[in-house]
């Protein structure tokens, strides 16, 4: 039973929104009337915005969303090029969508729909005197008796059941048979004028399912055409749905192209409102492409072909027809033998998943109906060279550019033929699989030493000797300068230090560096997503300040901890189909880069690091020699792991801190350093993007999708005082007079004080009490 508190004990000193929720849910034993709440906050002249009425979890339960403000200001910004009298919205909801734009585009009559007679009520107050005529029925009952509209607008609920709309056109009676989201666009947009637009909001599913009787198919027979989708990212409407939306442009204009590009939150949407105004393509993917209509299914897929040909462009190989690579293509049969004829010169690529593609039946990892044999023409390919391809970057993306279906997406005997691979004259290519080869005879070498070792522990100095020609400490120094500098340059550390006793100390800052620049990374990711954050911050951090894990106090088990639990939340989205997009948008990188930072094993790795810490630091005597010596053997047990885990995750996704910049069509060039491998002399790289970056942050930048990624303040380069020089230092703790910096790799100030309000801010933001 909800206690009963004075009418005026909190109502008349509310001065949010929130307090006046809290107050009416104090007072009240039944249901709230969120249109009351609004009335009441009104009258009090508290400001009311779409992003607070989102927060309340009675809203969530009626299924209202909200349309973030970063799309209707662009919609607004689109329906203000055109004359525009008057606007419906067949299911406006509580007119989130159609309440800003008839406010902002000064419209003289709207009209919106929806069946919730709750969102009616929300709808009205928040609406004020914009003149919007509000009706409470079913969107099939009210627009029969509706004239035509200069503008139809909607974010229709998605995944409604399917049905059938059965319409007399002309002396033609058609059936439509689809989701009754797109039925609806279909019924609403066949009220436009001749010069009128359909601007909706869907998921991608519209365009992804094949039918002709789909709305897509049969848009044209009501003289009905899709001129422009503009993609909204995963999460847009988070954390309701992780979904991709897309705003999908409808008329009665016909173009046999669509205009395709991208609208997120943050960046300047000038430049796309003007090529999509113009019709014309130009700058980055973002501010628009052309696509065949009949060939679009998503703007993921767009982007991923421009990644595709910016990765080929750098790999020096040239573009290949796979139809004209192959003699043929065969699907594995579901058999108890291999599933395929031993053919030569074949490949053995999988239709799902992400498993290696391979020359030899003797090295499938899956079964064999879950890969195509593809049998290369002699004269054009070698098998060894296109199954390394097909594991390169470049390949993967020409893989998942051939994939296909909604649910589970997977490679088709359809979508092979008709894709691209990248190959070199054949002679280069028997050079590079030659190379290939001794690299695997070196590998087969290192096991066989491996195996010797362990049948002759006794000959472990002869074992050694052999070893030392392969020359280790070269392959280690070089896989330090594809690491972040705050990790390579402790790393570099540990390397030149001359004794065990030196080097453990340097391997236990490196790790504890490694868990604090992991965790801060995964925590900027899901960040980036102030909504999604909130609503799952819960999930990785403690809450409360007086808790004994509180982010004000840092430590190595503490951040170990916080990473698996990012980690663990990474890997569940990546295998959940409706989460899988929304993730890749947060980290602003690939799939392969995601999975190898959030790999289980590698914070195992750190896990066991830390019992070594806690177990080393108990043995308080003087420590031999000898003793260093064996837990220098431990620790480099475990960066061996580490590094076979992380493998070359960050050779494209940089550390940097952006300087100056120019703007151009939609592009920003930014001179930005390159913060890089062990050396303190950053090298200066002019990176391209579409998103505004401040130059007093940290960001990771993926060099192919050419997207930053800002970092949480937990990693600062911070200039020395008195000094020219820059170091890198990680936040320790808090303390009376400001934050506490700790710098691994810089010995003249190893520890500092500073104020930085971006931590004060973001160790608020975790552990505020109450509910997300």
């Amino acid at each position: 039973m909800k206690k009963k508190l004075p009418q005026a004990s909190r109502a008349a000193n509310a001065t949010t929104l929130h307090d006046v929720f809290n107050d009416a849910y104090a007072n009240t034993a039944g249901p709230i009337n969120i249109a009351t709440i609004l009335q009441r906050a009104k009258s009090q002249r508290i400001p009311v915005t779409w992003r607070e009425l989102q927060e309340f979890a009675n809203l969530r339960r009626t299924g209202a969303l909200v349309t973030p403000s970063f799309v209707t200001d662009f919609l607004i910004a689109y329906v203000a090029t055109r004359q525009v009298k008057n606007v419906l919205d067949p299911w406006a909801g509580i007119g989130s969508t159609l309440i800003p734009i008839v406010t902002a585009c000064n419209m003289s009559t709207a009209t919106g729909i929806s069946p919730s007679e709750t969102d009616v009520e929300v709808a009205r107050v928040m609406a004020g005197d914009a003149p919007i005529e509000w009706v409470h029925a079913k969107p099939t009952d009210a627009l029969p008796s509706l004239g035509d509209f200069d503008l139809v607008v909607s974010c229709p609920p998605w995944g409604l059941l399917n049905q059938t709309l059965t319409i007399k056109e002309g002396k033609e009676t058609v059936e439509v048979r689809d989701s009754g989201t797109h039925t609806l666009v279909l019924d609403s947009a066949r009220h436009l004028t001749n010069d009128g637009v359909g601007l909706f909001l869907l998921t991608s599913g519209f365009f992804f399912h094949q039918g002709k009787a789909l709305v897509r198919n049969m848009l044209t027979k009501f003289g009905l055409y899709v001129n422009a989708v503009i993609a909204l990212p995963a999460g847009t409407f988070s954390p309701y749905t992780g979904i991709p939306a897309n705003i999908v442009v409808i008329s009665r204009t016909k173009t046999t192209d669509l205009f395709v590009g991208q609208l997120t939150p943050g960046t300047d949407h000038k430049a796309l409102l003007n090529n999509l105004n113009k019709r014309k393509a130009g700058g980055p993917v973002e501010v628009g492409r052309f696509v065949r209509t009949d060939e679009f299914t998503s703007w993921q897929a767009v982007a991923a072909k421009e990644e595709e040909e910016r990765l080929a462009q750098r790999s020096g190989l040239q573009a290949v027809q796979l139809n004209d690579a192959v003699t043929a293509v065969n699907l594995g049969k579901q058999t108890d033998d291999d599933g395929f004829e031993n053919l030569p010169n074949c490949v053995y690529v999988p239709l799902i998943g992400t498993s290696p593609a391979v020359a030899s039946l003797s090295d499938l990892r899956i079964k064999p109906q879950n890969y195509a044999q593809l049998v290369l023409r002699a004269e054009v390919a070698h098998a060894e060279f296109v199954a390394g391809f097909f594991n390169s970057p470049l390949g993967r993306k020409t893989r998942d550019a051939m994939l296909s279906g909604t649910f589970i997406p997977k490679l088709s005997k359809q979508t092979i033929t008709e894709g691209t691979i990248y190959l070199l004259p054949l002679d280069a290519q028997q050079q590079a699989t030659a190379v290939g080869r001794e690299i695997q005879d070196l590998r087969l070498r290192l096991e066989q030493l491996e195996r010797d070792l362990w049948n002759r522990p006794v000959d472990a100095g002869v074992v050694r000797k052999t070893l030392k020609v392969l020359n280790q400490k070269e392959g280690f120094e070089s896989w330090l300068e594809t690491l972040p500098f705050p990790l390579a340059s402790i790393l570099w550390r540990y390397q030149a230090a001359g004794n065990a006793e030196h080097k453990v100390t340097h391997l236990f800052n490196a790790f504890e560096a490694v868990a604090q620049f992991f965790g801060t990374l995964m925590a900027s990711a899901f960040h980036s997503n102030a909504e999604f954050f909130r609503a799952h911050r819960g999930d990785w951090f403690d809450r409360g300040k007086n808790n004994p894990h509180s982010l004000s106090r840092s430590s190595f088990g503490e951040w170990v901890v916080r990473c698996q639990r990012l980690a663990k939340t990474t890997r569940q989205m990546l295998s959940d189909k409706d989460q899988r997009d929304l993730v890749l948008d947060l980290y602003r990188t690939d799939a392969a880069k995601v999975e190898g930072l959030t790999k289980k094993e590698m914070y195992g790795v750190l896990e066991s690091v830390g019992r070594y810490r806690n177990d080393w630091k108990g043995h308080t005597g003087i420590v031999s020699d000898k003793e260093h010596e064996r837990r220098l053997a431990f620790l480099q047990e475990e960066l061996t792991r580490l590094r076979g885990l992380l493998g070359g995750v960050f050779e494209d996704w940089w550390l940097i801190r952006p300087g100056k910049s120019s703007y151009t069509a939609g592009v920003f060039a930014y001179s930005a350093e390159k913060l890089m491998g062990s050396r303190q002399i950053f090298k200066q790289e002019t990176l391209n993007t579409t998103e505004v970056m401040d130059a007093n942050e940290l960001y990771c930048y993926d060099n192919v999708s050419q997207r930053p990624l800002q970092l949480l303040h937990f990693v600062r380069m911070l200039a020395a005082p008195e000094t020219e020089e820059t170091a890198c230092y990680f936040y320790n703790r808090l303390e009376k007079n400001g934050i506490r910096w700790v710098s691994y790799h810089f010995e003249k100030e190893a520890a500092r004080v500073l104020a930085d309000a971006a931590v004060l801010k973001i160790i608020n933001e975790v552990e505020e009490d109450g509910a997300a």
